[in-house]
């Protein structure tokens, strides 16, 4: 049997019209260098690389990153976001195999029993680290975008509220 997949493709590609005018072209066009090497290194082959993809789009359409270093922050931020995603799959697919082995009736009961199985094992305490890891890196990545975006640009003039360092005196 064909997959189908491979039939559709063709005929969804040929619905597409793309970016009509230049600027959506040139924008387009840069998509790969944008992320392609992010998600190369994020996700993973059991995973949906279009879904991460469609992530990472969101971000930069709604944080419109002006430079290459807005873009390495978002970059962080979509990046950190998938992996937490991911561990909370894991932590998931943990829990639900301990509270099938759990042998009380009542759901709470054996959710509890789950939970106290799993809280105290070595694998879960890092799987929690990481997951802690992850949102502070996420959160840095926001904080220092936010403070970048209150920056002057370079083509604008600093305003005078910015102090500038002292001069080394010699």
């Amino acid at each position: 049997m064909p997959d189908r997949r491979k039939l559709t493709s063709p005929e969804n590609g040929c619905l597409s019209k793309g970016p009509i005018t230049q600027a959506g072209k040139d924008r387009s066009s840069q998509n790969a260098i944008r992320h392609g090497l992010l998600a190369r290194h994020t996700v993973l082959p059991t995973e949906r690389r279009e879904s991460f993809d469609a992530s990472i789009r969101s971000y930069y359409s709604r944080i419109q990153p002006q430079d290459d270093l807005e873009e390495s922050l978002v970059d962080d931020m979509a990046g950190a976001y998938w992996r937490i995603q991911r561990l909370s799959a894991i932590e998931t697919y943990m829990m639900n195999r301990e509270i099938e082995d759990q042998p009380f009736d009542h759901p709470m009961d054996r959710l509890a029993g789950a939970y106290s199985n799993l809280a105290d094992t070595a694998k879960y305490k890092l799987l929690l680290r990481y997951d802690a890891h992850l949102h502070r890196n996420f959160n840095r990545a926001l904080h220092n975008l936010i403070d970048l975006q209150k920056l002057p640009s370079r083509g604008e003039p600093a305003t005078d509220n910015l102090e500038l360092p002292n001069e080394p005196t010699l």
